[in-house]
């Protein structure tokens, strides 16, 4: 595999961010997405820790998107949604809930284009 592929966060620990983020809830993202709170939550550390900067403040009882975290979310979000919307441009009806392998490959090197900026901009500026 090559080398900046091994670097990219699981497509599962985007998803699991991406749904924390909207729940701002890791037991209602969970729920969502059939794993375990404790899962989920380990996820979105690990994608934390990739990306060398915290994406949510977890008070008593509460998540809280960081800055860096709503930038990220939304930047997730737009990408995750392209799968569809790449399926509906082209005219074809989706195969059940199947989608389109091309589209979800396009929309997971856009978002890992992002994580990769976000790892950069981390490096130059340590106070983020």
């Amino acid at each position: 595999m090559h080398r900046t592929l091994r670097r990219l966060p699981s497509l599962d620990f985007l998803r699991g961010f991406e749904a924390a983020g909207r729940r701002l809830s890791f037991t209602l993202a969970a729920e969502e997405l059939f794993v375990t709170q404790s899962a989920l939550s380990r996820q979105v550390k690990a994608l934390e820790d990739a990306l060398g900067m915290p994406l949510f403040e977890r008070r008593h009882r509460a998540l809280v998107l960081t800055r860096a975290g709503e930038s990220f979310h939304r930047t997730v979000t737009e990408k995750l949604r392209e799968p569809g919307h790449c399926i509906r441009a082209s005219g074809q009806k989706p195969v059940s809930r199947l989608v389109n392998p091309w589209c979800l490959a396009i929309a997971a090197l856009r978002i890992a284009t992002k994580c990769a900026d976000m790892m950069c901009l981390r490096c130059k500026n340590k106070d983020i």
